[in-house]
């Protein structure tokens, strides 16, 4: 069985003069970010071994 990839993202955004609720916002628009890379991932896994196994 191939070994699992990763994939961590590297966000660098500069948010001088910003206040402490856009500093928010724009972390919670990474985290569902990260999910959707997440789930993304997690489904070609899924196509992946369905392709090469033919069981989900």
């Amino acid at each position: 069985m191939p070994k699992e990839q990763t994939f961590a993202p590297v966000y660098q955004i500069d948010a001088r003069g910003a206040d402490a609720g856009a500093v928010e916002r724009i972390r919670g628009v990474l985290a569902q970010h990260a999910k959707a890379i997440a789930g993304q991932g997690k489904a070609m896994q899924s196509a992946q071994r369905f392709q090469s196994t033919g069981v989900a």
